[in-house]
């Protein structure tokens, strides 16, 4: 780098590219040609990673509160004395294709258990959603 005075420039020494007064001071070099472009295209690959990230984050946490719900609507029909195959179907149209459902009853209380796949950029994840609730005594049967 080279440092530059005189009048030009306020009289104080500045870095800067040199050449006389008025002359190409501040004017690009050849080398310098083309460098915005090339900061610019890494930069935009590293925005588009940024955001292909956020949006497989969100789209992970849509299907997690998906099969949240699925399982509390599945809770919802098994508490009230619903057969399996109801509890099932239930589930399943909450939370969407490929969801596996999973029923347990223990001691009058019944848990639903739903888990999805989601298929991402970078792989596939399984979210699963569970919810436990007491079964309901028959009211005037």
């Amino acid at each position: 780098m080279r440092w530059t005075t005189g009048s030009w420039c306020g009289g104080v020494a500045r870095p800067g590219r040199g050449g006389p007064p008025g002359g190409t001071a501040g004017v690009d070099e050849p080398r310098d040609r083309g460098t915005a472009t090339v900061e610019l295209a890494i930069a935009m690959v590293g925005i588009v990673l940024v955001m292909t990230a956020v949006l497989t984050v969100a789209g992970v946490g849509v299907a997690r509160l998906d099969v949240e719900d699925a399982a509390r609507a599945g809770t919802r029909e098994a508490i009230t004395g619903a057969s399996d195959t109801e509890i099932v179907a239930a589930a399943t149209r909450a939370a969407g294709d490929g969801a596996r459902v999973r029923i347990e009853r223990q001691d009058g209380w019944v848990s639903v258990q739903v888990e999805r796949p989601v298929v991402g950029r970078w792989g596939t994840w399984t979210v699963e959603g569970r919810r436990t609730g007491r079964i309901e005594p028959l009211v005037g049967g």
